[in-house]
């Protein structure tokens, strides 16, 4: 086995979190947003960064907040998919400048956004997470989150903040399936040559990142990290929503919700990540 595999340099990964900052409502121009995530894609490649993540619903404000009755305000903040081209959304002109960009730059993304999956019986709403590759030019995993938090019905409760993702999106139907991303990492062991090694234990480690994603509240909850686990997940990607508050509805607090990203490593991390 080529020695240059094992080594520290071979498994080095930087990775961004694209922290956005509030979006401040429904009414907020799609482009307005578009442009500042083309922003933090242009400081990650400054840094040297080779996977990006962003937030969850990070195209749009944080929908689920408010109380929307007409069914074509709603479709606004969602892109189509299909069975017969279940990543259409990169081609939308609201998503497809970034990804132009992030293949110019060489940068793989996480980004979480609204899909409106119709399979010809139904359509429905999911609160959705991608994986794209920069170095494949394709998406390589959708993830759709599981654990949607808060109410469908309004609270009536005068003041309070509204949570209402059971009311706009579908529980994901996705499971929690990992998958590897080629060219990020140099010198990655390939299945090709796996058996040019003695046994498991000596390419364990030395391939191609194994990545996993969740949604916000997703990572709560022991059973995602638990089937990631068993699937030998290197690298946890979540991109979430968070308020200053969600008790009290004002302009301020609507305002402060904040559109967040992380990364996280399983125990006993066999890679060497920098996150900026």
């Amino acid at each position: 086995m080529d020695p240059a595999i094992r080594s520290d340099e071979a498994r080095l990964l930087t990775v961004g979190a694209a922290q956005m900052g509030p979006v401040k409502s429904l009414s907020t121009p799609r482009l307005e947003t578009l442009e500042r995530m083309l922003k933090l894609l242009e400081s990650a490649a400054g840094n040297n960064v080779k996977l990006l993540v962003y937030p969850e619903l990070a195209f749009t404000t944080f929908f689920a907040s408010y109380i929307i009755e007409d069914p074509e305000v709603l479709a606004k903040f969602f892109e189509h998919a299909s069975p017969s081209s279940p990543y259409a959304f990169v081609d939308s002109p609201n998503i497809k400048p970034l990804i132009d960009r992030a293949n110019e730059l060489g940068i793989d993304l996480y980004f979480g956004f609204g899909e409106r999956w119709n399979d010809g019986a139904r359509t429905a709403n999911f609160n959705t997470a991608v994986y794209y590759s920069a170095s494949q030019r394709r998406c390589l995993a959708k993830y759709r989150k599981v654990h949607l938090p808060g109410r469908k019905e309004p609270l009536t409760t005068p003041g309070f903040t509204q949570q209402l993702e059971k009311r706009y999106f579908t529980v994901g139907d996705l499971g929690f399936q990992a998958f590897r991303a080629p060219g990020l990492v140099k010198h990655a062991l390939k299945a090709t040559n796996v058996g040019s090694a003695a046994g498991p234990k000596e390419y364990y480690g030395i391939g191609d990142p194994i990545i996993g994603m969740l949604l916000c509240n997703d990572r709560r909850w022991a059973e995602a990290w638990r089937c990631y686990g068993l699937q030998g997940v290197e690298l946890l990607l979540n991109g979430k929503n968070k308020k200053r508050s969600t008790t009290i509805a004002s302009p301020a607090n609507l305002e402060a919700t904040k559109t967040l990203a992380s990364v996280s490593t399983l125990p006993k991390p066999v890679m060497k990540i920098t996150v900026h």
